[in-house]
């Protein structure tokens, strides 16, 4: 079973002048704690247009859509120099 995507509200860290050091604190601790014992996380409380968000998502939805053949374009020719860009997992 796979551990559950953890969801961190960021706001104490777009918003500091509202949180005190204590709660930059506990929000930096838990990053680390999702990093270590999952990999990755979800942030809430970024402040970030929604508009921006969600055409992030259209985005990446459309690329994700497209055939394998269209993706491995965008591949990187060295993960060592370049380690960004699409890896085929689907085949």
């Amino acid at each position: 079973e796979s551990p559950a995507i953890p969801i961190i509200n960021i706001e104490p860290w777009s918003n500091p002048g509202c949180y005190s050091d204590a709660e930059r604190k506990a929000v930096a601790e838990e990053v680390g704690k999702a990093c270590v014992n999952v990999g990755f996380f979800a942030v809430r409380g970024h402040g970030a247009n929604s508009h921006i968000v969600n055409n992030a998502w259209d985005s990446s939805r459309e690329f994700f859509d497209l055939p394998v053949e269209e993706k491995l374009k965008y591949k990187s020719e060295s993960d060592a120099d370049y380690p960004y860009g699409y890896e085929n997992s689907e085949v």
